[in-house]
């Protein structure tokens, strides 16, 4: 069986770019829901869905909070990671905590100052 070098570097690109995808799916946080502890995300185009505090959502971490503005997630950071961090002299974190503003907020009036 012969091995086409092209083929084998278009699939690495392609399983490459596929992983990268799916890392950085789009999060949209929508609000609070007003009859339950939860809130509700967009995810991708069109995938709404509830969240609680502790769920995990993939790609961006676990829920810590679900606030009327934000929702703030929880990523904890590899030992991998911190120590790229310390070789190149930068501060080291063991969890980055994320705030997604609601999505909603441009809309909201802006009082005139005065």
């Amino acid at each position: 069986m012969k091995i086409y070098p092209a083929a084998v570097w278009s699939l690495l690109v392609i399983s490459m770019w596929s992983a990268v995808v799916a890392q950085a799916q789009e999060l949209r946080y929508l609000g609070p829901n007003s009859s339950r502890p939860t809130g509700w995300i967009e995810i991708s185009r069109g995938e709404v869905r509830e969240v609680a505090v502790g769920e995990e959502i993939p790609g961006w971490g676990r829920v810590v909070e679900i606030a009327e503005m934000h929702l703030a997630v929880e990523q904890p950071v590899s030992e991998a990671e911190q120590d790229r961090l310390r070789s190149q002299g930068m501060a080291t974190y063991e969890v980055l905590e994320l705030r997604i503003p609601r999505a909603d907020l441009g809309a909201l009036p802006v009082p005139s100052p005065r």
